[in-house]
């Protein structure tokens, strides 16, 4: 199958429907959310989510929300936290 010839290639969504969209990234802090997220800032991946969301159980290591702190300043987009846990 050659993708380029694919409507959909290089999009997360159809074009064909230009209504308003909410684009979200679902942000786990691993290597793939993470690279997704790197690249959809430097442009590599459109559209260009308008946020993410890491769902924060509360129990990760003190390295994940360092982490997600440095991520978060590379992102032109917001990572809106759903904070349940008990990260403060």
């Amino acid at each position: 199958m050659d993708l380029k010839n694919d409507k959909y290639y290089g999009t997360l969504l159809p074009q064909h429907d230009k209504s308003p969209k909410l684009v979200i990234l679902s942000l786990g802090a691993g290597v793939q959310s993470s690279t997704m997220a790197l690249m959809a800032a430097e442009g590599h991946i459109k559209p260009m989510p308008d946020c993410a969301i890491f769902a924060d159980t509360g129990y990760e290591p003190p390295g994940v929300y360092e982490y997600l702190d440095w991520l978060e300043k590379q992102l032109p987009f917001p990572r809106i936290p759903s904070d349940e846990g008990k990260h403060p």
